[in-house]
């Protein structure tokens, strides 16, 4: 690994630079496809209910927004 990576070295920038780039998106591409793969597994296992239950939180700082802006608007209106 040493001689590979001291030969990379002794190579110009630009080639450095085209190794870079080539290595990275190699690496995210494979951690994509990962990814994409387990996604199946992942949602497999969801059901309606839980997704419900998980968004209860949102809906209830939704209607606190809601709430507090219809507060607002109608103070101002009376104004």
């Amino acid at each position: 690994m040493k001689k590979f990576i001291k030969k990379i070295q002794n190579k110009p920038e630009h080639v450095r630079k085209q190794i870079l780039y080539v290595a990275t998106i190699a690496i995210g591409g494979l951690i994509v496809i990962f990814w994409i793969f387990t996604l199946q597994y992942r949602f497999s296992s969801i059901d309606a209910a839980k997704v419900q239950e998980e968004l209860k939180p949102f809906s209830i700082i939704k209607d606190n927004i809601a709430s507090t802006y219809n507060d607002v608007s109608s103070k101002i209106k009376a104004q």
